[in-house]
């Protein structure tokens, strides 16, 4: 295990302060958006892979949604794989700001 001293990790490692701040209900607002905009996007691409191949890329045999291009279980994880990319972004812009 390597251990570095404090001096050599960037301020915003450090447990003296959190790795972003979010004002507001703006993760909320992300949060929505994406459980609403990525089964959409998802449908999107079964459909036009459809249109183009003339064969389903996917099909969701439970809880379907959209003709079965997507799936009321996809709704909460595009939810969190959107917000949770958000909040990444945020974080690396963070610590590269800082290097």
């Amino acid at each position: 295990m390597i251990v570095l001293p404090l001096q050599l990790i960037p301020r915003q490692l450090c447990c003296e302060e959190p790795l972003f701040k979010v004002e507001g209900m703006k993760i909320f607002a992300i949060f929505f958006f994406w459980s609403i905009f990525g089964p959409l996007l998802e449908a999107l691409v079964g459909k036009t892979y459809l249109g183009i191949r003339g064969r389903h890329l996917w099909l969701y045999e439970k809880f379907p949604l959209l003709n079965r291009t997507t799936s009321w279980l996809s709704v909460p994880f595009w939810a969190f794989a959107g917000s949770g990319i958000w909040a990444m972004n945020i974080v690396l812009e963070n610590f590269l700001k800082n290097l």
